[in-house]
């Protein structure tokens, strides 16, 4: 993503936070509007796994955890983008099967 993109993209969610009321209901509102379900999915467990206590964690639990957050943030943005990928790729069928439609009669 470019920077002016980002740059824009956190100025609207700024704007957008500075008209709640501040409450974390409003915050995680304009969160999920601005960047999408896939994204706020990923950016709740990041912030469970940094609130997490891992004093009773060994090291390879403390690790396999932090993979397995990892892919619980990843993974909605991917399924996601995929299924953008898809519906785009359904539209352009139906619009090429209108067209061979069109085009026998």
């Amino acid at each position: 993503m470019r920077m002016e993109k980002r740059a824009d993209i956190y100025g609207q969610i700024a704007e957008a936070l500075l008209k709640t009321d501040g409450s974390s209901k409003a915050a995680r509102e304009v969160l999920l509007e601005k960047l999408g379900p896939g994204v706020m999915y990923g950016l709740e467990a990041l912030l469970e796994y940094e609130n997490a206590d891992e004093e009773n964690l060994m090291a390879p639990a403390a690790e396999m955890e932090a993979v397995s957050v990892a892919r619980r943030m990843v993974r909605p943005m991917l399924e996601g983008k995929l299924q953008r990928r898809l519906d785009a790729l359904d539209a352009l069928d139906g619009s090429k099967k209108k067209t061979a439609a069109r085009s026998a009669r």
